[in-house]
């Protein structure tokens, strides 16, 4: 895969209406005591704000956090690959009063704005789609800014992969992390920003006997990136192994922890690296 590219497979996981709901699944069996968007935001100072940008916002739960946060007058550009989101990126923001500006494009290696033009860039869960933008990312970004990064640890879903009887080196899953992870986060942004803070979010997914249906729907939206040839036989499998494990216990753990990077002092092209 290049650029922003998303393999087939992973098609339904662009849908806006299947992540929402997959959202909302995590939002309900995390045992972190805190929604992500909520720990991402923390701490940072956006009353100065004045333009921000966020790269692959998808149907914009971030957005909707992030455009709450920020100065009613400041302007909010978002861009995403995936033309079916701009509607519900449109509608979370009414949620709360606010509105913006919604670019279907490619995110490949080019922005088209001017050297330091926004104030605060932003990307949740979709810089693994396209790491080449980091060095725009610090083109863009006003020397006084800060670029927040929300991505996954390799080692989260393990568990499901394990029921799903997929080995998760290779899958589309261990590909994507391979780009940009809580693992090597630091060290890849740190080539292009002064001042890299990596703030870990351990949390799982819990679901007991009652909630079984929401564990196997959580599970069919994440298949196509654990396995290529992800199809209902894998899921019935999965879902018999899934039963059969809450049979013996009172609940299934799915690991998804998380990092927030955030970026400031961006280094120009041709400015040596931080040591």
């Amino acid at each position: 895969m290049s650029g922003e590219s998303i393999p087939e497979s992973l098609l339904p996981f662009a849908r806006p209406e299947v992540h929402r709901r997959a959202a909302e699944i995590i939002r309900r069996h995390s045992t972190h005591p805190r929604d992500i968007r909520e720990f991402a935001l923390e701490g940072l100072a956006l009353g100065g704000v004045r333009r921000a940008l966020e790269l692959g916002c998808g149907f914009g739960r971030f957005s909707q956090a992030l455009a709450h946060c920020l100065p009613r007058d400041a302007q909010f550009v978002a861009i995403d690959s995936q033309e079916a989101n701009r509607e519900p990126w449109q509608e979370s923001l009414r949620e709360v009063g606010r509105g913006g500006t919604f670019l279907c494009q490619r995110i490949a290696d080019r922005l088209d704005f001017a050297a330091a033009h926004f104030d605060l860039v932003a990307a949740s869960y979709s810089l693994y789609f396209f790491p080449d933008i980091v060095p725009e990312v610090a083109r863009v970004l006003a020397p006084d800014g800060v670029f927040l990064a929300i991505t996954h640890s390799r080692r989260s879903m393990r568990e499901l992969f394990e029921l799903a009887g997929i080995d998760p080196e290779g899958s589309p899953h261990d590909e994507l992390l391979g780009r940009f992870s809580a693992e090597d986060g630091r060290l890849r942004l740190e080539r292009h920003f002064a001042s890299v803070e990596a703030r870990p979010y351990p949390n799982r997914l819990a679901f007991d006997r009652t909630s079984l249906a929401a564990f196997l729907e959580y599970a069919r939206f994440k298949l196509p990136m654990l396995a290529s040839d992800a199809d209902e036989r894998r899921l019935a499998r999965l879902e018999e192994r899934a039963i059969g494990m809450l049979s013996q216990r009172t609940r299934i753990e799915i690991a998804k922890d998380d990092a927030v990077f955030c970026c400031r002092g961006p280094r120009r092209a041709g400015e040596p690296p931080c040591r």
